[in-house]
């Protein structure tokens, strides 16, 4: 647990035990805190997959202009770069929202009144959460429709499309949840 603690900008637990050893039930904040500290974890883990993905992108771009100066170009190579390069986009998305890596346009809010300040927040995280929220069912739903009929790329090399939509939809899934959680703590902060 010590490790969790490392880095991340979320207070600590409390490790107070009742009777008999068991834990203490958590209440609704310590239930926050246990999310906002996975969901750390696991951006972080796909911020780094992410920055290998863009290596391997390097690598098989660097095979793509290689093979085809000497007029023997791969086939397929080009179509996996671009399905690695949307997994990488995707993968990345919720780790930007959790370091506030997005773009805002922070200068409307900052002309209300200090106590509205807060409020356009939330509202604003409300408007995001539940367009992102709908465009990761509509994501999730079409994975799934590409599994099922197994869709797949016309080209010299057929690929099949569902894996890089899973990542997709998985890279969705983290956005939405990253947006709640920082709704969660837009609410909590004091005005």
């Amino acid at each position: 647990m010590e490790e969790l603690r490392k880095g991340s900008p979320l207070p600590a637990l409390s490790s107070a035990k009742r009777p008999h050893g068991h834990l203490r039930p958590c209440g609704p904040f310590e239930r926050t805190i246990v999310l906002a500290k996975s969901l750390h974890i696991i951006n972080k883990i796909c911020a780094e997959i992410c920055g290998w993905m863009l290596s391997i992108i390097m690598l098989l771009l660097i095979v793509d202009v290689v093979c085809r100066t000497f007029a023997t170009p791969v086939m397929g190579v080009a179509e996996l770069a671009m399905f690695v390069m949307v997994g990488t986009v995707y993968a990345g998305l919720a780790n930007c929202e959790m370091e506030y890596g997005h773009v805002r346009v922070g200068s409307v809010v900052e002309l209300l009144p200090r106590k509205y300040q807060k409020w356009a927040m939330i509202l604003t995280y409300c408007a995001a959460t539940l367009t992102i929220g709908i465009a990761t069912w509509a994501i999730c739903d079409n994975a799934w429709a590409s599994f099922v009929d197994n869709e797949g790329i016309a080209g010299a090399v057929s690929y099949p499309l569902y894996p890089v939509k899973f990542v997709m939809a998985l890279g969705m899934i983290l956005y939405t949840a990253q947006l709640v959680l920082n709704l969660i703590v837009e609410i909590k902060k004091p005005e």
